[in-house]
């Protein structure tokens, strides 16, 4: 549900305060990418969306980096309290997001004795966009919008963070890639709770699907690849090694997730206490009707006594958006609910680079 209300009716969700500050830091190691491959290249600046003009010949001033990419990104998303401590259960620590964000960054670039700070390896490429059809039979789709018939391919976009030479000596166009993903938070699957060892990230569909695009889009040299994730704040550096053998594997996980989605008439709502989390949970639409408390069960109390925070003790709240538009379908159906309540400047299939740049 979460994803059709998302993607198919964009109906966006609040912002995340923990991911947006994980966002700050990777702005500042995509710059130090940037920086490394700009003077790998011999230029002696390049341009930055964040910094300005930046000058290759100097060494990187990474404290002064994470001031001015800090005030960037706090200036873009003043939505945030900057100044209210935050828990951060990875590392069992209370911080300011200044202070979050200088430590994940400073832990990014020693990890490993400094084996993958940009600066000391060969990059490739830094924040490598795709955007490419399945040209086979099966991803052929047909559909309608706003009384508009289309026919396509299914597409698939998306963003790597850093692509480096598996080997600082080897950099030759047939030697092997590296692809290199920092993450700020947990290392658990967020729906399962599973930790993510080395057999999970074999089986992991994001890093499955890094490999197959980057397959399409530089050909054979990607078949074979490594593909490594810096937990920064949870666990440090894994990776695993995809070759040709693989892309059967991921196109069919690909075609299944597709056919999965194309068939699904009534979006299943997966509630648990995870959706007091979710915006689509905790907010209603202004013609919501008023129905029995989900928090509380209708009873206005907390099972420990409280008064409920979220009907006031009263037991009655707004219906929220998820439970609302599932009634809809399963009334209505799902054409009436795309027509009535997707937001009308929503483009599906529109693909933004993560960032908020």
């Amino acid at each position: 549900m979460q994803y059709y209300i998302g993607y198919c009716l964009g109906i966006p969700q609040e912002p995340s305060p923990k991911a947006d500050f994980g966002t700050v830091a990777h702005g500042i190691l995509e710059n130090i990418a940037l920086y490394q491959k700009a003077k790998q290249e011999g230029k002696k600046s390049f341009e930055s969306d964040i910094l300005g003009k930046v000058n290759t010949t100097k060494e990187v001033p990474v404290k002064k980096w994470i001031d001015k990419c800090y005030n960037y990104f706090k200036a873009r998303m003043a939505y945030h309290d900057w100044n209210e401590p935050v828990l951060f259960q990875t590392l069992n620590q209370t911080l300011l997001p200044y202070d979050f964000i200088e430590l994940s960054v400073k832990k990014a670039l020693e990890v490993n004795g400094g084996a993958f700070d940009p600066r000391n390896r060969v990059v490739f490429d830094a924040e490598r966009h795709f955007d490419f059809p399945i040209e086979k039979e099966w991803a052929r789709v047909k559909w309608e919008d706003n009384g508009v018939a289309y026919e396509d391919y299914l597409r698939l976009k998306g963003t790597v963070d850093l692509i480096l030479f598996a080997s600082n000596k080897n950099t030759g166009p047939n030697d092997m890639l590296e692809v290199f993903d920092y993450k700020t938070g947990s290392r658990k699957d967020w729906a399962t709770d599973e930790l993510k060892t080395i057999e999970y990230l074999q089986n992991d569909k994001q890093l499955r699907f890094y490999h197959y695009a980057l397959s399409h889009v530089l050909g054979k040299r990607a078949e074979n690849m490594l593909v490594s994730i810096n937990f920064i704040n949870d666990g440090g550096v894994f990776t695993v090694q995809f070759t040709p053998e693989d892309l059967p594997k991921t196109e069919e996980m690909l075609r299944q997730k597709f056919e999965e989605i194309k068939n699904t008439t009534i979006p299943i709502l997966n509630e648990s206490w995870k959706c007091k989390m979710c915006t689509y949970y905790k907010t209603s639409f202004g013609n919501a009707p008023i129905v029995n408390c989900v928090s509380c069960s209708g009873y206005g109390t907390t099972i420990k006594g409280y008064i409920c925070k979220w009907c006031n003790g009263t037991g009655k709240a707004p219906m929220s958006k998820c439970r609302q538009i599932k009634s809809a379908i399963e009334s209505f159906g799902i054409d009436s609910v795309q027509k009535n309540y997707k937001d009308p400047n929503h483009v599906i299939g529109r693909y933004q680079a993560p960032g908020g740049k």
